[in-house]
């Protein structure tokens, strides 16, 4: 989910995970959602996404309830634990 010049990029540099003909046994698949800026539901749980800066660029964080976090904290947080 996010904005439509990243999903691009992904489709570009990702191609095999968007692919629906001639899939590959074991490959990930995605379902890319555009964000309008509007809150929606995410497994039962309502998402608000969020405009922040990384450095120049304007990217998404989510504020799932009443938490938040952009990917580049849940990617951080990860590598740490």
């Amino acid at each position: 989910m996010g904005y439509p010049r990243v999903i691009e990029e992904l489709r570009t540099r990702f191609a095999y995970i968007f692919a629906t003909e001639n899939r590959y046994e074991g490959a990930p698949s995605v379902l890319a959602h555009l964000i309008d800026g509007q809150p929606f539901e995410l497994y039962g749980k309502e998402v608000h996404p969020i405009k922040v800066m990384h450095g120049q660029l304007p990217i998404l964080g989510y504020r799932i309830e009443k938490n938040w976090a952009t990917l580049l904290m849940l990617n951080t947080s990860l590598q740490k634990s």
